[in-house]
């Protein structure tokens, strides 16, 4: 377990949004209310993919920065973060994943032609330009619909 130098265990770097160089490391312990998540902290931009989330208390951190104005509400209050595999400790990051519990298939979007049988990527060469819409893999499933051999979209 790794140690700051107030001897609390467990320092995490966690960012507003994944791809944010802003970060920031807070204690493990201040973290609260993980999750898996498809939207950012702060402004809530969708990401696209699922990351572990979690709040802290915007005037907790041990050292860094993070992109936050306060404008949501006078500080100091709790902020959603998001904790990434990439910039942690291998072994905290999984005990941190465990206690989100399990990772949710992300339902995507697909490209589907009008009266066709099979749903697409957004690029498929064989999805016709025009006639198309673009519907969650979801309702795709729910059509019975069958996955694009060529492009091969999410399943």
């Amino acid at each position: 377990m790794i140690e700051d130098t107030d001897g609390k265990a467990g320092l995490v770097w966690v960012q507003r949004q994944p791809n944010a160089w802003h970060q920031a490391a807070y204690h493990v312990d201040d973290i609260t209310g993980l999750h898996w998540t498809a939207t950012s902290g702060g402004v809530g931009v969708p990401l696209g993919n699922l990351f572990l989330a979690g709040y802290v208390r915007c005037d907790s951190m041990v050292s860094g920065e993070l992109d936050h104005s306060g404008i949501h509400g006078a500080c100091p209050h709790s902020i959603k973060i998001i904790i990434t595999k990439a910039h942690n400790d291998p072994a905290l990051y999984a005990k941190l994943a465990a206690q989100a519990g399990e990772k949710p298939q992300l339902d995507r979007n697909v490209r589907i032609a009008i009266n066709g049988r099979r749903y697409h990527r957004r690029k498929c060469p064989y999805l016709p330009r025009y006639r198309r819409r673009v519907i969650r893999l979801s309702e795709a499933r729910a059509r019975g619909l069958m996955a694009c051999k060529a492009c091969k979209p999410p399943e």
